[in-house]
């Protein structure tokens, strides 16, 4: 792919879009970012406020310039609501309604292993999914289709990354490991369910590369890649890790929280297609990544200092 090509990014202010368009800022990319509200100011990014509920008009300062689009913008939030996810559906169908006559590039757009529903083991591409599905595993799973149905009628080559647990510096939400953190930091309490479901947790730094790799890679059609570590590991395990950096054990409770119903016991990415054709190999693995995030969150809740290094207040202070 040409490397001059135009990138457009939306949910750019997103975990992962804030960190992926560092990584393509640094690389001298042309970007155009899109989100509700403007991120941080970065060379060679173009920042478009938009919820994208008007395709025709966020694509139109492209100037009918061939571009990639990343589509990043979900709520991540996993609201119960079917409507909220079918809404996003929607604005999707939209920007590729809107495409064709815009420079119709590529598509590198990201599902999650919540498409796969109840299925259990090693899964590859080709894992059948099994009921139940989340709202939010529904609404992936929908907007898969919409992809791989556009990418057939208009030749364009799309991409459909499928992360599994993806967990990393700025994350926030209800997932376990920022939940983890956040009540172990607040000093509060943790309920957790048993915890010994394994699952595949993947640094958001791998994930970026992923999606950097699909934008200049050269393949052409519908191609659709599972990203995670390969490797599973239980809950507990992870949260234990979390709790024994932040000196949490004793606030941390398994067994309070139900598993959902139909959660399979294990639920591990089989990531060899993605490393075969696409050349892309997880470099972070889970326990690495976890410390290096509970030393970041840390040190960001530590008390500012003074240039004499003694904590604000000092002596006296409550």
């Amino acid at each position: 792919m040409d490397a001059s090509r135009t990138i457009v990014v939306t949910g750019a202010a997103g975990f992962i879009g804030s960190r992926l368009l560092r990584t393509l800022s640094d690389r001298g990319r042309d970007l155009v970012a899109v989100d509700r509200a403007r991120g941080p100011a970065r060379p060679g990014v173009r920042w478009i406020e938009s919820d994208l509920g008007d395709p025709g008009a966020l694509l139109e300062p492209l100037g009918g310039r061939t571009f990639a689009l990343v589509h990043l913008a979900w709520d991540t939030a996993r609201t119960p609501r079917y409507a909220a996810h079918a809404d996003h559906v929607h604005r999707l169908a939209g920007l590729l309604d809107a495409w064709p006559e815009r420079g119709a590039g590529r598509l590198v757009a990201l599902g999650s292993a919540e498409e796969l529903g109840g299925a259990g083991g090693v899964l590859d591409e080709a894992a059948e999914a099994l009921s139940p599905f989340s709202p939010y595993g529904w609404g992936k799973r929908a907007a898969r289709a919409l992809a791989d149905e556009w990418s057939g009628r208009s030749g364009a080559p799309a991409f459909w990354l499928r992360p599994f647990i993806v967990y990393g510096p700025g994350q926030r939400g209800d997932q376990v490991i920022p939940y983890a953190i956040d009540r172990a930091l607040s000093g509060g309490r943790g309920e957790f369910s048993a915890g010994y479901q394994r699952r595949d947790f993947v640094h958001v730094d791998d994930v970026v590369d992923a999606i950097v790799r699909a934008v200049d890679s050269p393949l052409t059609g519908w191609n659709e890649f599972h990203i995670g570590s390969g490797t599973k590991v239980a809950v507990r395990e992870v949260v234990g890790e979390i709790a024994d950096q932040l000196e949490a054990r004793d606030r941390f409770v398994f067994g309070a929280r139900a598993i959902r119903p139909g959660e399979p016991e294990i639920q591990v990415a089989d990531v060899r297609h993605a490393r075969a054709a696409l050349g892309w190999v997880p470099r972070i693995g889970w326990r690495e990544g976890v410390r290096a995030l509970c030393a970041e969150a840390r040190a960001a809740a530590a008390p500012p200092r003074t240039p004499q290094g003694t904590p604000h207040g000092g002596a006296g202070g409550r």
